[in-house]
């Protein structure tokens, strides 16, 4: 299990203005199983409807519901790494 960062349009030369989490759109925990090659994203945050007050809280957050979501698993159905 791991997270994926979605990103809007990043034009050239916008993040000598802008930071790179002003572009951050979704974070996503991508979720695979040992028999099932498709993965599960579970969007754990989404621009549209929550804000970002601290990166480094919301980074944290994210590192929480891995652990979460990996520990409710049943070890017949986790993909190791």
């Amino acid at each position: 299990m791991h997270h994926k960062k979605q990103y809007t349009n990043i034009e050239a030369g916008a993040l000598k203005k802008r930071k790179l989490y002003e572009f951050l759109k979704t974070i996503f925990l991508q979720v695979s199983f040992k028999h099932n090659s498709k993965l599960i994203n579970l969007a754990i945050f989404e621009k549209k409807k929550d804000k970002i007050l601290n990166m480094e809280e919301l980074e944290a957050k994210v590192k929480a519901w891995e652990t979460t979501v990996s520990e409710l698993l049943p070890l017949n159905l986790k993909k190791r790494a």
